[in-house]
């Protein structure tokens, strides 16, 4: 499993805590008792220099597993779906080498680093940007005028987990006429939310922040 560092803020104060990623046993493996120990264990190792630990369950069947261990659902996205044959001819031209990316990482700042949200430091988000634009990657780090997008490349759709600009149209049907299939666009702003993420907060400002406070956490992994 791996534990990269993020900071959530909590009342203008940014609070370093890790995310549970990429948790994995080995087929032949399965069944033993190894992940349990292995995340007790991680989660003894950075009790002491992190406030808390996130986890993105892959499905709902997951989140009993994980309540056995301190989490619980605390975290939400609102989501937009947009259909290819509903696109109006909005067009961006858009640009997927990644080139310029730091510029745009005040616009993504401004935009995530608010009350409630996880957000990536300026290393981590040009750590992403590296990533999404290798070509081994099913994903993709878009610009274009006015903003950018991290994308998730799927069979049936494509997902936008991080994104700033100014027109959520334009991008989406930008989006459907390039790769002819619906485009999924998650938020931190919307009517209509479904939990995404769990917590296990180890001090009590984060425990009690979460309870009272509806957070945001959109980060991408593969």
């Amino acid at each position: 499993l791996f534990l990269p560092k993020y900071s959530i803020r909590v009342k203008g104060t940014d609070l370093p805590i890790r995310l549970l990623s990429c948790v994995t046993t080995d087929a032949a493996q399965r069944g033993k008792g190894y992940m349990s120990l292995l995340i007790k264990r991680v989660l003894e190792l950075v009790r002491d220099d992190c406030d808390g630990v996130c986890v993105i369950p892959v499905s709902d069947d997951l989140i009993p597993f994980y309540e056995r261990f301190g989490f619980r659902a605390a975290f939400s996205v609102s989501e937009r779906v947009y259909e290819p044959e509903e696109a109006t001819g909005n067009a961006l031209k858009l640009d997927f080498s990644g080139y310029g990316a730091e510029g745009y990482y005040d616009a993504y700042y401004e935009k995530y680093a608010a009350e409630g949200c996880v957000f990536k430091t300026k290393e981590r988000f040009l750590q992403a940007v590296t990533e999404y634009t290798h070509p081994t990657q099913p994903c993709e780090f878009v610009s274009f005028e006015g903003g950018f997008a991290f994308l998730q490349r799927g069979v049936s759709e494509i997902t936008v987990r991080e994104w700033v600009g100014e027109d959520e149209k334009a991008l989406a049907d930008t989006l459907c006429i390039h790769y002819h299939l619906p485009v999924r666009i998650q938020d931190r702003v919307g009517d209509v939310k479904k939990p995404i993420a769990m917590l296990c907060p180890f001090t009590e400002e984060l425990t009690a922040y979460a309870e009272t406070t509806d957070l945001y956490l959109n980060c991408m992994y593969n």
